[in-house]
């Protein structure tokens, strides 16, 4: 059975549904692993560098980039989104350029940015390469493109193919990477690869609340930080070095 594709990729209504959901209870949360490796794209010093998150959601990961440093924008196409971004901005005192609208049109000129990233968006987009064109667009030639997705083979993958025939998956229309198919995306944009990582785990996730940290740390210590991060963790990231505009 085939599963129904949204022509318009992300829908508008759906992310409005899930973010007020969201902002009943809110939380912060930043996905550690990521703001780690864009630290470590510029040897960790982001003083003054302008960073981007394309689909910034919660803002978590964006402010605790510009904790380190960084000068952050927040872009999303979501009013509940933006609400968000703005509540946690405040409370955690930092100063956001939160910006509407869709990654397929990002307002800044050409060579803006030292570095793009998204967590969670590109496997929304059933065409994503010109997404990825207008990304590297706004980037400064040797800046960075991070892109984290989920990875493929998962139990997720599974469980939201499932969903996704029933219809019940609450993202709508969602695919996975895996690390040869990032390397292929790479090639195809003539890009270079400055690393590939793996994040977090679905399985641990389900581990009672008692053993969950300890799991999390051996987890992070054993796993992600090796070679096998990219084949066993729930989602996947590169980056690239800009080196061609296209």
């Amino acid at each position: 059975m085939s599963v129904k594709k949204n022509k318009t990729d992300p829908v508008k209504r759906t992310w409005d549904s899930e973010w007020k959901k969201y902002n009943r209870r809110p939380y912060f949360k930043p996905n550690k692993r990521v703001v780690e490796v864009i630290a470590e794209c510029f040897r960790g010093t982001l003083k003054g560098r302008k960073i981007i998150e394309l689909g910034a959601g919660s803002g978590s990961d964006i402010i605790s980039l510009i904790k380190k440093g960084a000068i952050g924008y927040g872009l999303d196409f979501s009013k509940e989104s933006l609400w968000t971004m703005n509540y946690w901005a405040t409370k955690k005192d930092v100063d956001l350029n939160i910006v509407k609208a869709t990654a397929e049109k990002i307002p800044f000129p050409d060579n803006y940015f030292d570095c793009v990233y998204s967590v969670g968006l590109m496997e929304h987009f059933v065409n994503p390469l010109p997404l990825f064109k207008e990304q590297i667009r706004v980037l400064k030639p040797g800046g960075f493109l991070l892109i984290d997705v989920p990875q493929k083979f998962t139990p997720y993958t599974i469980a939201k193919h499932i969903r996704m025939i029933k219809n019940t998956h609450p993202f709508g229309w969602e695919t996975e990477y895996s690390k040869s198919d990032l390397i292929k995306l790479a090639n195809r944009l003539r890009q270079e690869v400055f690393l590939i990582y793996g994040r977090d785990s679905d399985i641990l996730s389900r581990f009672p609340k008692i053993l969950k940290s300890g799991s999390y740390n051996l987890f992070s210590k054993y796993i992600e930080k090796s070679f096998l991060a990219p084949y066993l963790c729930l989602c996947i990231g590169i980056v690239f070095r800009i080196k061609n505009k296209l």
